[in-house]
């Protein structure tokens, strides 16, 4: 596995940075961690970079032609789920599988589980997920403004 540090004084040269990383690492399944500096600036940079690769003219500038660019952030963890469910609005998964998130509620509010902290992601979700972005080039950009 190859580590990179990627030395940036600015928000624009961190972008920059990650852009080029992303560009070396086509084809491979990869983690980037950005930590800013000493934690400050790092969401800013999250944010620019999932902003420009949702931009299809700035995609195709970084020659990065990623099918989906899902960013989703997580700064207000609330579950497993939660984060599920974002990725399936991303993902405009049909009506059928988005109805299984308010079943699934409904039932743990039956249950006794009401700590949102709690609720699980849902297995039939995570096959569609998965289903939907099979044989695709795509990018999911997190960022959870936080220490974990």
């Amino acid at each position: 596995m190859r580590t990179e540090v990627i030395k940036a004084n600015t928000i624009d040269e961190a972008v920059e940075g990650i852009l080029d990383e992303l560009k070396y690492t086509r084809g491979k399944e990869n983690v980037i961690y950005f930590d800013g500096w000493d934690g400050l600036g790092a969401s800013a940079v999250v944010q620019a970079v999932a902003q420009q690769l949702a931009s299809n003219e700035k995609k195709w500038q970084w020659g990065l032609q990623f099918e989906q660019v899902i960013h989703i952030d997580c700064s207000k963890w609330e579950s497993t789920r939660a984060v599920q469910r974002e990725i399936a609005e991303q993902l405009k998964l049909p009506n059928q599988v988005m109805q299984m998130f308010g079943k699934q509620d409904e039932e743990d509010d039956f249950n006794g589980i009401t700590d949102q902290q709690s609720r699980a992601g849902i297995a039939e979700v995570a096959i569609e997920i998965q289903r939907s972005i099979q044989g695709s080039r795509f990018l999911l950009v997190l960022h959870n403004g936080s220490n974990e």
